[in-house]
């Protein structure tokens, strides 16, 4: 018996395992990357109810002050105008760019054959880009940063390292696809190097142009024309990039045409350039200027219809998948809101429509559809593929699953909608002079109901989150097989 009680000795015992300080595991950068890209989604819809309740009670502003050592102090205002500005930031630069990211990691490796060069300097650069999305926050939040627009110009030690993250993800994202380059080499790719690098070039750029002084009106011109080139190069290529991976390998049917695709992709990466051209509108500019951004705008329907007839025609044969709810479901809704924010902003582009309703709520409701409409769609199909292979989990648990992509759906079109419609109710009120109680009084009915939205949105996030905490935490073990990359993969995306 004492045998049996005999104390182990240090060297009896197997070798604990070493964790890494920094991950650095095969897919381990795409499952970081769309884990931090939910709790993002999470908290920028939060941001995006708490700003329109503070709308309707303008007087419910939160102040906070806390002093320092070395005479520094900080105070924190939570008003309306900075509520708006977080919530903008927090859903581009911390929700879609890391969902973005966390879908090029995961699509790359499955397209090209290849793993990523690096999973460790994607993780890094996981750190320093929300470090960077952080403090930027921060200092929204601070009344640092001037008012120029809805994506705030952050200030110069943050820009640095958000650059300095961008340029990381590019050096790991080109190493990886640089020894999978071919003739066949897939849509996605191609969509996903032009985003990134535009990212990259657009965001070093805005950074530098703070070195720079400006009469009024360009600075807000400029920042306005950086978030249209950063919305159609960045966001909508990382998008549709990620649609063409999900459509063919949830449906099992291949591209229906590579012709198609890459006709789609020569239209869209000659006329997001253009369609930037529509911000500058101010009669210091030549009118030509943004009568040509106006038409780019509009013109951007064509390659908006080429994706959406294009996948939708890989369908072909499988319609009765679309009854499921999942990614390919939700790839669907993706595409629908595509289309429906494609014709939104070309009759948003107008020079009239600018002048009606520049000042109002209307280009935040354009941007429920696209950003929370269209592309994040888009990567919560990407994620219902991923996660399960990712986590090695069962997918999805039923009804939680349902209630997150119902609730998000509804959220984005009644919060969009009462946006819209208050934006175009706000201009004809201003187009009357009424007053401030009267516009106020007036758009509170649209503003409850964007209220109301939003925070349909912000439940179906946290049901997405808790949806996934679930699934890495009770889920049953499931096993993926990964398939070989296929001889064509111009027109068959190489998937597990």
């Amino acid at each position: 018996m004492s045998a049996n009680l005999k104390k182990l000795r240090p060297y009896d015992q197997a070798p604990r395992t070493r964790r890494e300080l920094v991950p650095n595991a095969p897919d381990s950068a795409a499952t970081l990357w769309l884990a931090v890209a939910v709790v993002w989604f999470v908290v920028a819809t939060g941001l995006g109810a708490l700003w329109l309740l503070q709308e309707i009670f303008p007087q419910a502003t939160f102040t906070w002050h806390a002093a320092f050592p070395f005479n520094l102090k900080i105070w924190v205002v939570l008003q309306p105008d900075r509520m708006l500005a977080g919530f903008v930031n927090a859903v581009v630069y911390g929700w879609l760019t890391n969902a973005a990211i966390g879908a090029i990691w995961f699509i790359t490796p499955r397209v090209t054959g290849r793993p990523l060069v690096s999973n460790l300097g994607a993780n890094v650069a996981l750190g320093l880009w929300n470090l960077a999305v952080l403090l930027g926050l921060a200092t929204i939040f601070m009344g640092i940063l001037p008012d120029h627009g809805l994506l705030s110009e952050f200030t110069l030690p943050v820009d640095a390292l958000g650059v300095l993250a961008i340029l990381m993800v590019n050096g790991v994202f080109w190493g990886s696809v640089a020894r999978g380059l071919g003739p066949s080499t897939y849509i996605s790719v191609l969509y996903f190097g032009i985003g990134l690098l535009a990212f990259l070039g657009l965001f070093t750029l805005n950074a530098a142009l703070e070195l720079i002084t400006f009469a009024d009106p360009w600075p807000l011109l400029l920042n306005d024309a950086y978030a249209r080139a950063l919305e159609a190069y960045w966001l909508l290529g990382a998008a549709v990039g990620t649609l063409y991976y999900v459509v063919p390998r949830a449906s099992g049917n291949p591209l229906y045409s590579g012709g198609l695709a890459l006709l789609g992709w020569l239209t869209w990466l000659v006329l997001s350039i253009v369609a930037a051209l529509a911000a500058l509108v101010d009669p210091s500019v030549p009118y030509l200027l943004t009568t040509l951004g106006s038409v780019g705008t509009m013109l951007l329907l064509l390659p908006a219809f080429l994706v959406t007839a294009n996948l939708l025609l890989t369908l072909r044969g499988r319609w009765s998948l679309l009854l499921r709810f999942g990614g390919l479901s939700m790839a669907l809704i993706a595409l629908a809101f595509l289309v429906m924010a494609t014709i939104i902003q070309a009759i948003g582009g107008l020079r009239s429509v600018i002048a009606y309703t520049g000042a109002t709520e209307w280009a935040v409701g354009a941007l429920v559809y696209t950003g929370l409409g269209t592309y994040t769609f888009a990567f919560l199909a990407l994620g219902a593929h991923a996660f399960p292979r990712l986590l090695r989990r069962a997918s999805g648990f039923g009804s939680l699953t349902d209630a997150a992509q119902w609730l998000t759906f509804a959220g984005v079109a009644i919060a969009g909608a009462g946006l819209m419609f208050s934006g175009i109710a706000h201009g004809s009120l201003l187009a009357q002079a009424a007053g401030p109680d009267v516009i106020a009084s007036t758009l509170v009915w649209f503003r409850l109901g964007a209220v109301a939205g939003m925070g349909l949105l912000a439940l179906g996030a946290l049901a997405f989150l808790l949806d996934l905490f679930l699934m890495y935490t009770a889920g049953e073990p499931a096993v993926y097989v990964t398939t070989a990359p296929p001889p064509d993969a111009a027109a068959t995306p190489a998937t597990s």
